[in-house]
């Protein structure tokens, strides 16, 4: 399966990252990690089944609101890396741009309650309070809200080559 970006990823690992302006609580960064977001004309959310580890972890553990500030501007941070690389999938990032997101997570595990890490290939681990047992490893963490869109295009381009199938048929019969 192709490795979505990860902002996205970030957002659920940002048990994560903002600047830090007012105190955000729990609820606040929940909402931004669970928001949809548009880069680089595609838009994205995370998953249902994210938003339930993001849940999980809040409802198990406290997340100061300085930590919380923190991580909402790492989020901030990590949408303005992808959007500057114009990628739409994990995939598409460069080793640089990949290495920058490994560096965002890192520093919010560092800087943070939340200890969590990004792999290369965009797979995101959180951890325990102790910050070795995995809470949980999160891949494909990007749903993109444009399927629609796709269904469209399937279900028409199938009407359109089941009438030109009719429309040939017709004519061989006529023809014959």
């Amino acid at each position: 399966m192709k490795k979505k970006i990860s902002f996205a990823l970030l957002l659920a690992a940002g048990l994560v990252v903002t600047a830090p302006v007012n105190a955000m609580t729990e609820s606040e960064l929940k909402a931004k990690m669970t928001k949809e977001y548009t880069v680089n004309g595609r838009t994205e959310k995370v998953d249902n089944s994210v938003v339930t580890q993001i849940e999980r972890y809040f409802d198990k553990y406290e997340v100061s609101s300085d930590d919380c500030d923190y991580i909402a501007g790492k989020i901030d941070e990590a949408v303005e890396l992808i959007e500057k690389g114009k990628a739409t999938e994990w995939r598409e990032l460069t080793s640089s741009e990949k290495e920058a997101l490994i560096a965002i997570v890192n520093d919010i595990s560092s800087k943070t309650s939340v200890k969590a890490s990004l792999s290369k290939s965009g797979d995101l681990t959180i951890y325990e309070e102790d910050g070795k047992t995995v809470f949980t490893k999160l891949s494909n963490l990007i749903k993109n809200t444009d399927d629609s869109m796709a269904i469209v295009l399937v279900v028409g381009a199938t009407i359109s080559l089941a009438g030109l199938l009719l429309i040939v048929k017709k004519v061989v019969k006529a023809n014959a």
